[in-house]
């Protein structure tokens, strides 16, 4: 999971970009919940996303990047408690900004700015 400030709206509040990361076993339930989760390790990033933040989401077993995505939610703690069984209890509640972009070859694009297990 990864963060970047991409620029500054009218009212100079702050539009922040953040990639998500899922997997072939966890990809379905992120779209179709419209929600990106992580476990606690991330928690500290996850709740510093507000509403309106940009966000991305990598599947880490094909290398897609899928985006763009708007939080419609701030970032929180068991926003769907169910989801992932608990694994993954920092959400946010995201929607589909136009149509899902899907991208081939993530890791190359994105270099370091995110680490892939």
């Amino acid at each position: 999971m990864g963060n970047m400030k991409l620029r500054e709206t009218t009212d100079n509040k702050p539009i922040q970009g953040f990639i998500f990361t899922c997997s072939d076993k966890t990809e379905s339930e992120c779209f179709e919940r419209s929600l990106f989760g992580t476990d606690r390790i991330y928690g500290p990033v996850v709740i510093r996303i507000r509403k309106d933040d940009l966000l991305f989401l990598v599947n880490i077993d094909t290398d897609t990047l899928y985006g763009v995505f708007k939080a419609v939610s701030d970032g929180g703690f068991k926003i769907v408690s169910e989801a992932w069984k608990g694994r993954y209890p920092y959400q946010v509640k995201v929607k589909i900004l136009g149509e899902v972009i899907k991208i081939s070859q993530a890791k190359k694009i994105l270099g370091n700015a995110i680490e892939f297990c």
